[in-house]
């Protein structure tokens, strides 16, 4: 909710290039072997305040999230599955606060249902791709990928 009402007031080209650089190092260490985290009740704590918070401020922090779950090692499945409920519940957080201080319009809300019913179906195709990939080969692929959305948000903020 505070990422949500600082939103309003921080430039967000700066904000997102400097989570930009986070993530990149952030992976540039997870693959190094220098950061793992545990999937300790703290760490998920922490995690969910900053990628809550972040995701108010820019409007997205999936990335954040993504991230630090690829570095507890689950299972291609489970990481999909602990994303994706962790970003319901920053955006039902987001849309409850931002509906508060800002009247969405009626169109959007259709949008949105519409948005969220293709992530739903999207979802629900990735799932029969990762589940035949090794698990291995599976954090390869979204470091790769968080890698080059991390230097599109250093680059065009």
């Amino acid at each position: 909710m505070l990422g949500a009402l600082c939103f309003v007031s921080i430039p967000k080209s700066t904000i997102i290039r400097v989570i930009g650089a986070a993530i990149l190092t952030f992976v540039a260490l997870r693959l190094s072997g220098w950061l793992q985290f545990s999937a300790g009740k703290w760490t998920l704590v922490i995690v969910g305040a900053v990628s809550g918070f972040l995701s108010g401020l820019v409007g997205s922090a999936g990335t954040v999230g993504s991230a630090v779950f690829l570095s507890l090692g689950l299972p291609p499945v489970a990481y999909v599955a602990s994303d994706a409920t962790a970003s319901l519940l920053i955006h039902v957080v987001k849309t409850a606060t931002y509906q508060r201080h800002f009247a969405l319009p009626p169109h959007l809300w259709s949008l949105a249902l519409l948005l969220g019913l293709a992530m739903v179906l999207g979802t629900w195709a990735s799932k029969r791709i990762i589940e035949g990939l090794a698990p291995d080969r599976f954090r390869q692929f979204v470091s790769i990928l968080l890698g080059v959305i991390a230097v599109q948000m250093m680059i065009f903020g």
